[in-house]
């Protein structure tokens, strides 16, 4: 707020003070995890002969939750019962509750959130600093002013039929708090309501007190973390009440506060039922913003997002001159909206469709005939293209600069991120530059991690990954030899934990993967991560494999979704 006072200052900054205070003694502020697998080991199920599993609470044996995993998961992930909402959450969340046009922007004076969760969304990994809450506060003073300012905003804030101060308030706070306001928390704020006037630099009444509430409100930890106090208490685990879980369907599918439909649900205890939330979610998922969120998870999922043009030598390569990282990655989000979107399909079509969108840069690369800027749709020789792996975005992306084929980062992209093997790291001081009369890039990677301790994790799965590849120049352009003329060999033998495959070229490759349990279950491990907001652990092994199951069976993206969205596991945490 643009006022300078100092019993103002002084009032908020004490107001503040006390709130946190009491709020995080109330709710001890444990950061136990969501997940009511909490300090169990893996595959010992979820409680003291419990299973959850899907909607129901079933008796079992320990180690049931693990049966046909072929993914490792560890014991146990960090969650918190209250977390912060993201930057992306706080925008959303500050539009819908003040009904703006537009994103406010002022989360871009906050400092960064944590990176390194794929998703962006993991509140276990978000804290509040000193500067982060002054943040919050100018953000939540400039909002208020803002509204005071605008008398139409300020009547988008008041409920039809309402006139008194006290029901404006309330009404504003349940949605504000995304559940009902304690009394206390409704006489504190229409007392300031009343005194807006004084505190603020509104000369009007009515706009003062909005810029009160509003100031307060969006600096409330109610507002900015999402509270989970959990209602009924069962052996290991809580079961969430039913705004706790308008909340969580509606960040884990819109990034945003619940809407009206999800808040009549809450109020009338509907949302307790799965056939309602069966319902809700999906309707929320049949919502753009639910199209926005199936196309963000499998972009970050896959990392598509972080997909970079690497320059090349233009003598060379004359077919990659005009490539460049935007188009390349305007390329690759179409196809994914494509994929799981437009046309229903889930992993096994992204990672095999003989398809691409095509822009007259990445022509040359596809030897097709395209003219137009603007990418579009082209069917490509089903000999050669199957799915991502085979267009220019993920080729570009691993190759290196000096003309060589990322044999090694295409590999390990291939066991870490489609698979979700663990791999060990590189040993110290290791050395990229392999000595050698090499004709192929593939002699030169054999020589350098073919022996030695490189080889555990390298000779049966990183580089058989990379060989599939090797049809595919740095560019992305399907070549049979070396620029020196030597043959290409494509063939190989990728191992698992207890089989292999073999395979000649990069069609054979992906259509062997997409069969595989551990393709679908690392798919569906993805999907439980980018929708509850936390990494996976091993009370979530039970879902992975229900939802690994389905995807290999066809199972849509969006009913995949349905699945880990109406899972118990969504409506429980830790009683710990």
């Amino acid at each position: 707020m643009a006022t300078s006072s100092d019993s103002w200052d002084i009032r908020m900054g004490l107001s503040n003070a006390v709130f946190i205070s009491l709020f995080l003694f109330g709710i001890g502020c444990s950061g136990a995890p969501q997940n009511p697998n909490l300090g169990k080991k893996k595959g010992s199920g979820n409680g003291v002969g419990e299973t959850v599993s899907g909607s129901e609470t079933t008796s079992g044996g320990g180690g049931s939750s693990q049966t046909g995993l072929t993914i490792d998961l560890q014991d146990q992930a960090a969650a918190s019962s209250f977390p912060r909402l993201s930057h992306t959450q706080w925008e959303n969340s500050v539009k819908d509750l003040l009904f703006l046009d537009k994103l406010s922007g002022l989360s871009s004076n906050f400092p960064d959130d944590p990176t390194g969760f794929a998703f962006g969304n993991n509140g276990a990994s978000y804290s509040v600093s000193a500067n982060q809450w002054t943040a919050y506060r100018d953000a939540a003073e400039a909002l208020g002013e803002r509204i005071a300012k605008d008398p139409s905003a300020i009547q988008k804030l008041i409920p039809k039929g309402l006139t008194d101060n006290k029901a404006i308030v309330t009404a504003f706070l349940t949605r504000a708090y995304r559940r009902p306001p304690t009394a206390s928390d409704v006489e504190m704020i229409s007392s300031m309501f009343a005194k807006g006037t004084p505190v603020s630099d509104a000369t009007d009444a009515k706009a003062g007190g909005f810029a009160a509430m509003i100031t307060i409100a969006l600096q409330s930890p109610l507002f900015i973390y999402r509270v989970e106090r959990g209602d009924k208490s069962n052996g290991r685990y809580k079961t969430l009440d039913a705004y706790e879980i308008a909340s969580r369907l509606s960040y884990g599918i819109w990034e945003t506060m619940p809407d009206e439909a999800l808040f009549a649900s809450a109020k009338s205890g509907d949302l307790l039922k799965p056939a309602v939330i069966q319902t809700q979610v999906r309707r929320l998922l049949d919502d753009p913003r639910g199209s926005a969120i199936l196309s963000a998870v499998h972009s970050k999922g896959y990392r598509i997002d972080q997909f970079k043009a690497v320059p090349q030598d233009k003598n060379n390569y004359p077919e990659g001159a005009a490539l460049d990282s935007k188009t390349i990655a305007l390329e690759a989000q179409l196809f994914v909206d494509d994929v799981v979107v437009k046309s229903g399909k889930a992993a096994t079509e992204l990672f095999t469709a003989p398809y691409a969108f095509v822009s007259a840069k990445t022509a040359p690369i596809y030897e097709v005939t395209q003219t137009s800027a603007e990418p579009k749709k082209v069917n490509l020789d089903p000999e050669h293209r199957a799915g991502l792996l085979s267009q220019v975005a993920f080729l570009s992306n691993f190759s290196k600069p000096e003309g060589q084929t990322g044999i090694i980062t295409r590999g390990v992209y291939v066991a870490q991120t489609l698979l979700c093997t663990t791999l060990g790291g590189a040993p110290p001081n290791v050395d990229d530059g392999a000595v050698g009369d090499f004709k192929t890039n593939r002699e030169r990677v054999t020589a350098l991690t073919g022996k030695g301790s490189c080889a555990g994790c390298h000779t049966p799965r990183i580089n058989p990954a990379g060989f599939a590849l090797e049809n595919f120049s740095v560019t992305g352009k399907w070549r049979t030899a070396e620029l020196n003329g030597t043959a290409l060999d494509a063939s190989g033998e990728y191992w698992f934990k207890e089989d292999s495959i073999k395979f000649n070229g990069p069609v054979e490759f992906m259509t062997e993967i997409v069969k595989r349990n551990e393709f679908h279950q690392c798919y569906a491990q993805k999907i439980v991560e980018g929708l509850f907001g936390r990494y996976a652990d091993a009370g979530d092994a039970d879902l992975i494999r229900r939802v690994g199951e389905a995807s290999l069976k066809g199972a849509s993206a969006k009913d995949l979704f349905q699945m880990v969205l109406t899972d118990r596991l969504l409506t429980l945490r830790s009683n710990q």
